[in-house]
């Protein structure tokens, strides 16, 4: 059983029989809300069901904090979480790689790619962003904070991945992690907008509670995970 913030998870379980599985087997739940590593912890639960059929995996997501709590209370083994996150002690935190927050808009904004924006220009164009109280979100109010510029948010969305259309049909500015436009980048339906003072680069993490033991599987997916992302500790 597993949460993902914003994206998804996924874990191993027993039979449906209540036979064990063979070779790795339990209750192994995790987490992803990334959109950045999915593919990559996606083709871990595939080459896993491959190798152990008899271990059943779940796809869920939900909200990061959400994730967070589920780990604390034991209800998953693994979340993967992006920055800003607030996961205390006892979680542990391992970093796997970092993705970078861009400023897309629509070709009804042409203008606007022939020189860097400076940050206080935005209140002059309608902005799509995310709610309050999601990641992205409060990166940029964060961000907007600490240099005193007030953030006006004209159309609010639950998911950064609405983000794009809206923008492509010229409902404002908006911004969202690179990887999720690309293909509308390359399509030409929006265009990077260049600023004087570009957002710092976020963090996708991986977290587990060391206070609970996990099963075999779970194990071994967090080693594969580990390997191929050279994760860092904090």
């Amino acid at each position: 059983r597993c949460l993902g913030g914003r994206g998804f998870g996924c874990g191993g379980s027993r039979t449906a029989a209540g036979g064990k599985a063979q070779g790795h087997s339990g209750s192994q739940k995790q987490a992803d809300c990334l959109f950045h590593s999915c593919h990559i912890v996606l083709s871990f639960v595939v080459r896993g069901v491959k190798q152990h059929p008899a271990v059943r995996y779940k796809i869920s997501t939900g909200s990061t904090n959400h994730v967070i709590e589920m780990l604390k209370n034991g209800a998953v083994d693994l979340a993967f979480v992006s920055t800003p996150c607030r996961a205390a002690k006892p979680l542990r935190t391992a970093i796997l790689g970092e993705f970078h927050d861009i400023l897309i808009a629509g070709q009804g904004y042409a203008a606007l790619s022939g020189r860097p924006l400076r940050l206080e220009e935005l209140a002059r164009y309608p902005l799509v962003c995310l709610r309050q109280g999601m990641q992205l979100r409060e990166f940029i109010d964060d961000f907007f904070a600490a240099r005193g510029l007030p953030v006006s948010v004209d159309i609010e969305l639950d998911g950064a991945d609405r983000i794009v259309p809206l923008v492509g049909r010229g409902l404002g500015l908006g911004f969202v992690p690179q990887r999720m436009a690309q293909e509308a980048l390359d399509r030409g339906e929006v265009f990077r907008v260049a600023l004087e003072e570009e957002l710092p680069p976020r963090q996708i993490c991986m977290l587990t509670d060391p206070r609970r033991p996990r099963t075999q599987a779970s194990r071994a997916f967090v080693h594969a995970i580990r390997g191929t992302f050279e994760a860092k500790d904090t």
